[in-house]
Parts: C-alpha cells; sequence; structure tokens
C-alpha cells in the first residue's frame, strides 16, 4: 500500500523491489533457481545478435523470418547487422498462428508469444517446419509453451517481466549447442547502473520520499536508450545476482491475480479486450485494450496518464507492413500489471480506467475483435514518440 495518494502511479517501469518483495518472490525453498539451464546476454536483443551470428557460423543460417507483428526496434538491430529479415503474417489475434509457407535451405523462423496469450497449443503448430526454429518468450517466460517447447533455441528479454534492469536468457529446449556471452561492456554497465538508479528511486518515491517524478524517469529513460546499443555482452552483476533469488512462476502468479482483480473491479474492460480467455496455464503479460481508432486509442492514453496511469503502445509499426499487423498496434495499448500492486492499487487503477472509459466513450464507441477478425483501418498511422512507447517491447 502507498505511503500517500500523492506518490501513487500505475505503470510504467519496475520499481527496484524491496527486501520483503524479494523474499515473496523467492523458490520454494531447496527447489533452487528457476534460471539454472541456459545462458545470459545482457539484453534478449543480445541474445539474439550471438545466437544469430552462432547460427550463421555453425548452422548455416542465411535469412531470418520475422511475425510481422513484431518490435520494429529490434528488428532494425538484427537487419543493421546484414541480416535479411522477411516477414511473415502473424498477428496477437492470429489463430492459430501464422508461419511462412516458401522455405529455403539457410532459413530460420522467430515465432512469438504475444502477450503470453498462446499455450502448449502453439508447440506442435510449427513441428512441420524443416527448418531450425527461435521461439520468443519474453512476455511468459515460464508459461506451458515455453516449458513445453521443442524448438531448437528460446530467447526471453527478462527484464519485461522480472524486477531487472537488463537480462536476456537464450536456452535450447532440444539441447543445442549455445554461444556463450562474452563479459558486459563498459557501456552496458553504465547503461545497467541508469537502471539501476531509477528503479531505486521509482522504489524511494513509491514509499513516500518527496522529489519529482522526472529524477527517477530520466534516469530510466536515460539507461533503456543505451542499452543495447554496444556489443553483445553479459549482463551486471548486481541483476546477475539477483536473477538467481526470483522465480518467475511467483512472478506470474501475482500477474494472473492483478490482471483478474482488474476484471473484478471493473467488467467495463471486457467490452474492450481483444480476447475472452487464455489457454491453461497461461500468464497475460498485461492488460490490452483495443480501440476503434487511433485517435480514440491516444484519447484514452492521455486521460490515463493525466491520472498516473502509465500504459505502453507495444508497437508501432511501419507502414510497408501487412495492414491488419499495422492497425492492431495503431489501435492498441498495454497497462504492466506488475507483481508490486496491491489490491488497493489495483482497485484504484480499476476505477480510473472505468472512469476514463465510461468519459472517452461518449465521444465515440469502442470496437471489439475476435481473433482472426480483419481489423478496420485505424485514423492516425503516426508514430508516437513519447518516452513510453518502447515499453514492454520484445527483446530490447
Amino acid at each position: 500500500m502507498m505511503a500517500s495518494n500523492i506518490f501513487w502511479e500505475f505503470g510504467g517501469d519496475f520499481p527496484w523491489p524491496q527486501p520483503l518483495e524479494i523474499s515473496a518472490l523467492m523458490p520454494p525453498f531447496g527447489r533452487g533457481s528457476y534460471f539454472r539451464k541456459g545462458v545470459f546476454f545482457g539484453t534478449g536483443r543480445a541474445a539474439m545478435l550471438g545466437l544469430l551470428e552462432h547460427g550463421r557460423a555453425t548452422r548455416g543460417w542465411r535469412r531470418l523470418w520475422t511475425p510481422s507483428y513484431f518490435c520494429p526496434r529490434v528488428m532494425d538491430t538484427i537487419e543493421q547487422a546484414g541480416w535479411n529479415c522477411p516477414r511473415y503474417v502473424d498477428t496477437p489475434l492470429s489463430g492459430p498462428a501464422g508461419l511462412p509457407t516458401h522455405l529455403e535451405p539457410g532459413d530460420v523462423v522467430l515465432r512469438m508469444n504475444f502477450f503470453g496469450w498462446r499455450g502448449a497449443e502453439a508447440i506442435s503448430w510449427a513441428a512441420h517446419l524443416d527448418c531450425d526454429v527461435i521461439e520468443d518468450h519474453s512476455h511468459d517466460p515460464s508459461g506451458p509453451w515455453a516449458i513445453g517447447s521443442r524448438a531448437a533455441y528460446c530467447v526471453a528479454s527478462l527484464r519485461k517481466t522480472l524486477p531487472l534492469p537488463d537480462g536476456g536468457w537464450l536456452w535450447s529446449p532440444s539441447a543445442q549447442e549455445l554461444p556463450i556471452p562474452g563479459e558486459a561492456t563498459d557501456l552496458h554497465l553504465r547503461a545497467a547502473g541508469l537502471k539501476i538508479a531509477g528503479m531505486t528511486l521509482k522504489q524511494h518515491y513509491r514509499a513516500g520520499v518527496p522529489f519529482p517524478q522526472k529524477v527517477f524517469r530520466e534516469l530510466l529513460v536515460r539507461g533503456e536508450a543505451l542499452l543495447g546499443t554496444g556489443s553483445p555482452g553479459g549482463m551486471h552483476p548486481l541483476a546477475s545476482t539477483m536473477l538467481q533469488l526470483l522465480c518467475p512462476l511467483a512472478l506470474a502468479e501475482r500477474r494472473r491475480k492483478n490482471f483478474t482483480a482488474l476484471f473484478e473491479h471493473a467488467p467495463l474492460l471486457k467490452q474492450h479486450s481483444p480476447v475472452d480467455g487464455l489457454p491453461p496455464g497461461c500468464t497475460p503479460f498485461a492488460l490490452v485494450l483495443v480501440f476503434e481508432s487511433t485517435t480514440l486509442r491516444d484519447r484514452v492514453r492521455a486521460a490515463l496518464i493525466e491520472q498516473r496511469l502509465y500504459p505502453s503502445l507495444i508497437w508501432s509499426l511501419p507502414q510497408s507492413q501487412n495492414p491488419q499487423t499495422v492497425d492492431f498496434g495503431n489501435r492498441s495499448l498495454t497497462l504492466p500489471i506488475h507483481f508490486q500492486y496491491s489490491e488497493s492499487d489495483v482497485a484504484q487503477a480499476a476505477h480510473t480506467l472505468r472512469t476514463v472509459l465510461n468519459g472517452v466513450e461518449a465521444g465515440g464507441k469502442f470496437h471489439r475483435l475476435e481473433r482472426n477478425a480483419v481489423a478496420p483501418s485505424g485514423e492516425n498511422r503516426d508514430f508516437y514518440k513519447g518516452e513510453l512507447v518502447q515499453r514492454g517491447q520484445t527483446l530490447v
């Protein structure tokens, strides 16, 4: 519970966890760390780049097929590294998942568990592909698909679901050879250090220390901008140590609880959620809402920010992409449901969401999508360049 309502906020980056919070998020006694397999890079993007170069040298990879709905910043980095990356149509609303139809020798396929919405049923969807498959489990690294995966490789950006400043996990469900990350670079240590400082000050702010929000936000934004900009290397040592203390299953349970509580306090959200339910065992990454237009989405976002709810835009995509893919990104927003939010935090967030949606609804009708529905064209395709656009992105 917040020390004072004046310091209340919901969304944005993780704060650094307090000792009592850490103890509640540790693995059960005697179980050991969940992260005993695989290797750990500084970011998910670094893990992907290290893996791709490893695959080029040892497995003959030449071309990476990527889903049409995927983080553009990550794609820019991969393509700048010299990779040819054709897209195949796959979005959070595709069911079953889209896949490439024309593969060639040297192809490798990247798949994504968008928002944690896909479960064990997704494991078999790519079984017929005659090539290596990489899976991105950043949004649900302990879900049934990740646990039961039979892919050649899996990656996860750890700071998306864990209270860490950095970290990219790479493992092989089929016991393939893995690239070994080098030491964390000075640039990466600086970036992660800025994130640690920002996360720590955010925790103090939440506890009632009276300094402006911009103090920790500037540190977090500066750190985020630097992450992944240098050579691929390892994690910050403090984050690496913290990782071994955290159990993603405990964190997932808290996200599920907060997600359920939001809908219990604000049933109106069901009218604007793009999915009715999730496969067994899945954990939603965030609350996702989809609107009739970009204009309406932006009105809701602005109203939420005024009330100190900080949603993310995942993702605004280039116009050259598949129209349905671009449209989903332009009309959706996400709100984190992290572990640190108490029952009263969630109740207050739900009240604010309910008030904002009721107020904005008077000026425009919401549009609810079903899986595989063809989305109407958005009104405004402009990219939003604010500081929260890239929050929650996949591998950065």
